[in-house]
């Protein structure tokens, strides 16, 4: 996320191409009649931003708790400010204003309630929080900027690499960070288009595969690690947006026709992709919203009237947040376009499974008759969260799932979720593990001391069963053991001084079971030398 000092900087730089493809329609948050921006989202629905609250632009961050409802407002100490970030459990961060529109103090709100964060005495920034509540942004030094985070409130500024000549002010800022702990952000030189993008693990800088790219910046990291950047590509130094996995690779996006800049800001967890971009065309030119799912853009609708769209981010379940503007007045209109679309719902397929073994839960998701790509499905059995997985072109979502070995017989809920109310129950089946008892025959002379040795394995499977008992009664008498890790038993037995030789001891082998594994029985022979 970005602070309104460095939106409005990127107003100047920015521009956009029209399409004619159906547009994802910008929906307008209630504000207190003055505007607004929304910076950020969660899954919960809870969106943060700032309103302008009276006729002299005076801006405090603000949290929509609905759509629907006007925002509540944040205590800054006095002079205003704005909210960035809001992270799924519900910790808010943003900066608070010093004096009436200048200069910034970093803040961490909780359930409303504020804290200042650390600084080195020259004020800094907030711009994102995670579940963890670690914080990162930037602290203000020597004219300049350094990337940095915040650990239970204490701050660490984050190493750079070199970029730029002797002498030069550098800015640098962390911009995302995931519930990972780990960091995107940039270093920039102040005065020149010198730029590197970074990425920091355990706060270490992390730039494989970067070496490619030239005036990059650092945007957004998701829940799996992977970047979102904006920079210059390949030797002959192409504009790319693109997203940067984990393990390294880069992925550029397509670029929209007749453009002339563009900007990536959000990127979520999902691969949806949402920026901005400025047509391509002489004179003022409009910034117009798009947004790339499963790398193929997906245009977001420009209000009428409206000369600038700001996506700013987007959740997994599909809400881009931002602002639009007439680009005369210097008024925004804070709002959301719903990727998800209306009318998708998700349906999940039963499933059937034994203690210790695999499932695979599979969801599919479709507005009205046809499938539904990309879109990120939550899983949940017995209300607890086990992951997620991404519809695919035929619009299954899948993810799989080891029932616990201890699991009783009976049945689980699962919940297969878009998020916003929509869902879908379906039963986990949890069966008998059926097991099959292997006895072998022995031999021996009177009053010698024999086993009856064999296996204790699940039917299905064939694998085996251990730690359970196995017995037989032979005159009354009880004789036990124990199966082992490999499911093998041995049963001692000491053959009877009074049975004549050539007698054959026939002895039932049994296991009774237990709570999730059925019963089992086998016969063997001893017959005596």
């Amino acid at each position: 996320m970005k602070t309104q000092t460095q939106l409005v900087a990127l107003i100047s730089i920015f521009t956009l191409s029209h399409t004619a493809v159906a547009q994802v329609k910008f929906n307008t948050l209630p504000d207190f009649g003055f505007g607004g921006v929304a910076y950020d989202a969660n899954e919960a629905g809870t969106i943060v931003g700032l309103a302008v609250i009276d006729a002299s632009h005076r801006l405090e961050p603000a949290v929509w708790n609905s759509k629907l409802a006007a925002p509540t407002t944040l205590p800054t100490r006095g002079f205003g400010g704005f909210a960035t970030a809001v992270s799924e459990s519900g910790i808010v961060v943003g900066s608070r204003y010093v004096e009436a529109g200048a200069g910034t103090v970093p803040v961490l709100w909780l359930n409303g309630s504020y804290q200042e964060l650390e600084t080195l005495g020259e004020g800094g920034g907030a711009l994102d929080v995670n579940d963890a509540g670690q914080v990162v942004g930037y602290v203000n030094a020597a004219g300049g900027t350094l990337p940095a985070i915040w650990e239970g409130g204490k701050l660490s500024v984050l190493p750079t690499l070199p970029i730029g000549s002797a002498g030069d002010i550098l800015n640098g800022s962390a911009n995302s960070i995931n519930a990972l702990g780990h960091v995107v952000g940039t270093v920039k030189v102040a005065f020149g288009s010198d730029s590197l993008a970074l990425k920091w693990v355990n706060k270490q800088v992390s730039l494989t595969g970067l070496t490619d790219w030239i005036e990059t910046r650092g945007v957004k990291v998701n829940a799996a690690g992977d970047t979102l950047i904006n920079g210059y590509f390949g030797p002959n130094g192409s504009f790319a947006l693109a997203t940067y996995s984990a393990s390294g690779q880069p992925t550029t996006l397509p670029l929209p026709s007749e453009y002339s800049t563009l900007w990536g800001t959000g990127f979520s967890s999902n691969g949806v992709v949402v920026g901005f971009y400025r047509e391509a065309i002489s004179g003022v030119a409009p910034l117009r919203p798009i947004a790339y799912r499963n790398g193929v853009i997906e245009p977001l609708e420009l209000p009428a009237g409206a000369m600038w769209a700001f996506p700013l981010n987007v959740t997994d379940e599909g809400t881009a947040v931002g602002y639009v503007s007439d680009g005369v007045s210097g008024n925004s209109i804070p709002g959301y376009w719903s990727l998800a679309g209306d009318g998708e719902v998700v349906t999940l397929t039963p499933s059937t499974g034994m203690p210790g073994t695999e499932v695979v839960f599979t969801a599919t998701v479709k507005r009205g008759k046809g499938n539904v790509s990309g879109r990120r499905v939550q899983f949940q059995v017995n209300r607890k969260d086990i992951g997620n997985g991404t519809s695919s072109t035929t619009g299954k979502a899948k993810i799989k799932y080891v029932i616990p070995a201890d699991a009783a017989p009976g049945t689980r809920e699962v919940m297969a979720s878009l998020g916003g109310g929509r869902y879908s129950l379906a039963p986990l089946t949890v069966n008998w593990v059926t097991t099959v008892v292997a006895a072998h025959s022995t031999s021996g002379n009177k009053n010698a001391q024999v086993s009856i040795t064999g296996t204790l394995l699940n039917s299905t499977t064939k694998q085996p069963v251990a730690g359970q008992v196995v017995k037989f009664v032979h005159n009354g008498k009880t004789y036990a053991a124990r199966t082992t890790a490999t499911g093998s038993y041995s049963i001692p037995f000491t053959v009877p001084a009074a049975v004549a030789s050539g007698t054959t001891l026939s002895v039932e082998v049994k296991y009774a079971g237990n709570v999730n594994h059925k019963a089992a029985a086998a016969k063997a022979s001893i017959r005596v030398n």
